[in-house]
């Protein structure tokens, strides 16, 4: 059993002024601040160090300068990750910690808001054990079943407890399994228990005071307060231990399977009670964790044991256990189980991956099996705590298995899953050479360590950069620049995008392609056509949709080739006035072999060309013609629209002649009530051209135009006398 180190006997910590500093520079890292004031900073430590002649503070350096020098990211992420609520844990062994509490003036546990105990609980003492008693037994004042039930298993099962070492300011140092690290740096102080008149401390009951200490230490940092509720054995133990949770309802596993785990010696295992205390025995209370002494297949029954009553033992039958069970707490010693670990740690932003409905946004990540045999990979998602427990919310989070084909299908919680704990187990049989991906899901934004086990080091896992045969565009406009419909002759200003699919070969070849149209609105009715990218007159959709659908928009199988240009055109239908955001996706689940997508957006009414001038046109009253310069000095090519505005019904033609000889650079007789579209035209420069246009009717009224040009090099556009 884990006994408690000393520091050094006394009270007075030796070079006292050093380690203060020590302390803050391990800040200063935390911080991220500058790494050339830091190193100087550590060096004028070092000298003071070593003229002390104290191996620990020496030692106590070394790691320090160990993680300001690293590169390692995962080293980094765990350091950035060490604040819950205003305490700071840093990764630190207690055997290279400092003797100096790192949050001297807040490592206590408050009464929070169980203000009446103070009636009770009137004094305030150091924290003692309790002689001559040999079992561990929870306070009926404080509501923490499921730790002391943690604690509990532990000691029958002769576990260590977390290294915990006294030091010479009185408090304790110890090493708890949190945020990713196995060696979280908590600082308890005993000295301000809650205490009642005929000394009951505020406390479990144990003549340990190691246990009383790891409650301390799990309470302050959960939560800060005595009012420990809504955790359970499996994540209590996780943190005490390190052990792998798995959550699971009272009916997945049968009572001989159950046995076999208890019988193991490869787990710790509790249950919990559901808050219908309808269904449950007298001697089964609501809401609570009870510890598992002893599982009978033959008479089908199982022995429980009550953390708040160290006597009583409660016997129920398999039925019963089924039925007024609601969850088995099994905590895996992944020492025995496992010879390899693989740990990785990220960030994961809802307002980033949750902002669309989409696959496509959440992490993803692949496990490879590299050897020729079968492999078991056992990968625990551990959600961070970043806030009190008063601040957390109840969360979601879980990693599934994914497919390339499950772009546009919807993510539900794995079955049987309990993924509002902050920890999700999965367990994985690879076959040889297998590739596993798995895709993360959080309600809220956290820090993740993916926490990988394995028997053999054959085991590959990396996070993936990107989606297969994939593409993806996040886009913010008004509502109103995508509420023009395909029958409108204004359908081109609608937001475009350039669809590219390419294969290693850089050959033509059929595929097809599924497109979805996303909003951030919810009910917003959605559509999309998609063009060859030459269709400048979106005369020719391909498998043209008239339907609009809420906020997610699918077209699947579309017949495409690669090596050719698209053009995606994006709609809405809504009188509202705001600004929303918008996602298009792109993928292919058809062809055989890796191809590259890429959606770019295009302004449709320059012809994607780099220069862009715009110009109004006024025909007055009775005038049927009006002349427009276009200058320039290079060999050009342009794109011309024109286009009525609302309310202009008359015809337009349009010719463009050389301003000096008249000869003609482009002519079209016709007249067209909808617009004029001049793709792909080139003009030398040496010619000054001059755009006419001519009506086809002499207006009645006013009749105006919009005339749009995109050009390679830039225009000069303006009225011709």
């Amino acid at each position: 059993m884990e006994s408690i180190s000393a520091y050094k006997s006394g009270a007075i910590v030796e070079h006292a002024d050093i380690w203060d500093d020590v302390n803050c520079l391990w800040g200063y890292i935390y911080e991220d601040r500058k790494a050339e004031k830091c190193s100087i900073q550590f060096h004028s430590l070092l000298q003071r160090a070593q003229r002390t002649k104290d191996p620990r503070l020496v030692k106590c350096l070394m790691s320090l300068n160990a993680a300001m020098k690293s590169t390692d990211n995962e080293r980094k992420l765990l350091l950035r990750t060490s604040k819950v609520g205003q305490k700071l844990y840093l990764p630190i062994n207690i055997h290279n910690a400092t003797p100096i509490p790192q949050n001297p003036e807040s490592n206590c546990v408050s009464l929070g808001a169980a203000n009446n105990l103070s009636l009770k609980y009137r004094f305030l003492k150091t924290l003692t054990a309790d002689p001559n008693y040999d079992a561990i037994q929870q306070s009926p004042d404080i509501p923490d079943c499921s730790l002391v039930a943690s604690l509990i298993n532990i000691r029958k099962s002769s576990i260590n407890l977390p290294p915990i070492e006294l030091l010479p300011t009185m408090h304790y140092n110890i090493n708890l399994h949190f945020n990713g690290s196995d060696e979280r740096l908590v600082s308890v102080d005993p000295k301000n228990i809650p205490t009642t008149e005929d000394s009951s401390q505020l406390s479990l009951r144990s003549s340990n005071i190691e246990d009383k200490i790891v409650e301390l230490a799990y309470l302050q940092v959960i939560g800060g307060t005595y009012m420990a509720e809504g955790s359970n054995a499996a994540i209590d133990t996780f943190r005490i231990t390190g052990f792998l949770p798995e959550v699971v309802v009272s009916t997945k596993y049968d009572f001989k399977t159950l046995k076999n785990f208890f019988n193991s010696g490869s787990c710790l295992m509790a249950v919990g009670t559901g808050k219908e205390s309808g269904a449950l025995r007298d001697t089964l209370l609501a809401n609570h964790d009870y510890c598992i002494e002893y599982i009978d297949t033959d008479n089908k029954e199982i022995s429980l044991l009550d953390p708040l009553d160290s006597e009583l033992r409660i016997k129920i039958s398999a039925d019963d256990f089924r039925r007024k069970i609601q969850q088995v707490y099994i905590n895996w010693d992944y020492h025995q189980l496992f010879a390899h670990r693989q740990s990785f740690t990220f960030f994961y932003d809802s307002a980033q991956c949750n902002k669309f409905s989409s696959n496509i946004d959440k992490p993803l990540f692949e496990v490879v099996n590299t050897s020729t045999g079968r492999e078991s990979v056992w990968i625990l998602l551990e959600t961070h705590i970043s806030e009190s427990k008063e601040a957390r919310t109840q969360d979601i989070a879980y990693l599934t298995n994914y497919f390339d084909s499950d772009i546009f299908k919807k993510i539900y919680i794995p079955e049987g899953s309990a993924a509002d704990l902050g920890l999700h187990l999965l367990k994985l049989e690879l076959k040889p050479l297998e590739k596993y991906k798995l895709l993360c899901y959080s309600s809220s934004s956290h820090y993740f360590t993916i926490h990988l086990h394995s028997i053999l080091p054959n085991i590959k896992f990396t996070r993936a950069s990107q989606r297969r045969n994939a593409a993806s565009v996040h886009f913010e406009e008004e509502i109103s620049s995508l509420n023009t419909t395909y029958a409108s002759p204004y359908y081109f200003t609608n937001p475009a995008f350039k669809l590219k699919i390419e294969n290693p070969k850089g050959t033509k070849a059929p595929l097809n392609v599924d497109l979805q149209l996303l909003s951030e609105m919810k009910h917003l009715p959605l559509n999309l056509q998609i063009f060859e990218y030459s269709d400048w007159r979106l005369q020719k959709p391909i498998l043209f949709d008239n339907y609009y659908d809420p906020q997610h928009y699918n077209r699947f199988g579309l017949p495409l080739n690669t090596s050719i240009d698209y053009v995606v055109v994006c709609s809405c239908q809504s009188d509202l006035v705001s600004h929303e955001s918008f996602k298009l996706v792109a993928s292919t689940s058809s062809s055989k072999e890796e191809c590259t997508m890429t959606l770019e957006q295009v302004s449709l009414k320059y012809g994607g060309l780099l220069h862009q001038q715009s110009m109004n046109i006024l025909f007055e009253q009775g005038r049927t013609r009006v002349k427009v310069s276009l200058a320039c000095d290079h060999n050009n090519e342009y794109l011309i629209r024109v286009i009525p505005d609302p309310g202009t019904s008359v015809g337009v033609a349009c010719s463009i002649f050389e301003e000096k000889t008249h000869s003609e650079i482009y002519h079209d007789k016709q007249f067209y009530d909808k617009g004029i579209l001049i793709p792909h035209l080139r003009i030398d420069q040496t010619h000054s051209p001059v755009l006419l246009l001519e009506l086809e009717d002499i207006p009645l009224t006013e009749a105006k135009f919009s005339i749009f040009v995109g050009s390679r090099w830039k225009v000069t556009l303006s009225p011709h006398p």
